[in-house]
């Protein structure tokens, strides 16, 4: 079993781990086809420190290729499908990678960024069974493998690319851990999720790109602590609030565009949301108008807490609201951490005795 995957292997089997619009992967499942990937890469010539590239919305595959490279010593390298092909080929070339893995979404992009790149990939694999298309499949990749724990277990890393605003995009590589025992990772996810005051056994929802690193770490730490990650390939509001509901969310970061959305839907959509599964909402990336977080806080309860504001608090902590507070156009900065508080989701409060227990200060 790949080291970090054992005791959920073992624990919850047929639990689900990743699910996406495709299909659902058990943690068994999951511990199975990491294995067989690792296996796969080392046969065909991969080593510690190499770089493998990955062309995809968000799908399960993507995490199954994120935890093998951390099991493996590899560097998993992100590419946005927004790219251009000439803007692929120059990160191939950039990065060096010895492997592109791709969502059939993206089939053409992929095909005409290789055949341009002076440092073609020696295994490009398409995602599904590679019917209709020229290059490998990547369910024959894992299925010619062996499923049995791999030896020499080391962790990897993930290199981010900038987006190059002021010349080329330059990748971003974390080396201090790599190659060392891979436990380490578990423990950071661990604290990350105690930092953030995250469940670390509860469900995500991923509704951004996986390549951005902030929503990788708000959805891959979470695997990796053990939580259940719920993705979508694109955001829609409405979705959203079904998935929330449907799958029992506890946790999702977005972002300030992605709030003005939710509350553009009709009144009927936003009465029918339950969200009483709902722990902790993060937002970041951007600036959030006072108004636009006053309105979500007003809907969704006193969960909502800025990414910023959450790095900053040094140990569990609720965004909560005075409950007797009357000044609806007070800024969003009259808001403050509360330690050791909890709190119900105001969606939830009509359906449950339970008050939301609330502080205020400036």
């Amino acid at each position: 079993m790949a080291v970090r995957l054992q005791e959920l292997a073992k624990q919850r089997p047929d639990h689900q781990a990743l699910i996406d619009e495709h299909g659902e992967t058990t943690w068994g499942e999951l511990n199975n086809r990491v294995n067989r990937l690792v296996h796969s890469l080392r046969s065909r010539g991969l080593v510690q420190g190499d770089k493998i590239a990955v062309l995809s919305g968000n799908r399960r595959e993507v995490f199954e290729l994120l935890s093998a490279s951390a099991h493996s010593g590899l560097i998993l390298v992100p590419i946005n499908w927004h790219c251009s092909a000439e803007e692929v080929t120059y990160l191939l070339d950039d990065s060096g990678a010895r492997a592109l893995f791709v969502d059939p979404r993206f089939d053409e992009l992929a095909r005409d960024a290789v055949e341009a790149s002076g440092n073609r990939p020696e295994v490009v694999a398409r995602f599904g069974d590679g019917s209709r298309s020229q290059m490998e499949s990547y369910e024959q990749l894992l299925a010619g493998s062996d499923d049995a724990e791999p030896e020499d277990q080391v962790q990897g890393s993930v290199m981010f690319y900038t987006s190059g605003t002021t010349g080329r995009p330059k990748g971003v590589l974390r080396t201090v851990d790599l190659g060392k025992p891979v436990d380490g990772d578990r423990m950071r996810a661990q604290g990350f999720c105690m930092l953030m005051g995250l469940p670390a056994d509860g469900v995500t929802l991923l509704c951004g790109p996986v390549y951005h690193s902030a929503q990788y770490a708000f959805s891959y730490l979470m695997l990796d602590a053990g939580s259940t990650i719920v993705m979508r390939h694109r955001f829609d509001a409405a979705e959203t609030l079904e998935v929330i509901d449907r799958y029992r969310v506890t946790n999702v970061h977005l972002v300030p565009t992605q709030f003005v959305r939710l509350l553009r839907l009709e009144e009927a959509q936003r009465a029918s949301f339950d969200g009483s599964s709902l722990q902790r909402v993060l937002h970041g990336a951007a600036p959030c108008p006072p108004e636009v977080k006053r309105r979500m806080i007003d809907w969704w309860g006193p969960s909502s807490a800025s990414t910023t504001a959450a790095r900053r608090a040094r140990s569990s902590a609720s965004f909560t609201r005075s409950s007797g507070s009357s000044d609806r156009r007070a800024s969003a900065s009259h808001y403050r951490w509360s330690r050791s508080r909890s709190w119900t989701p105001k969606v939830a409060s009509a359906r449950r005795a339970s008050p939301v227990e609330s502080s205020f200060g400036a």
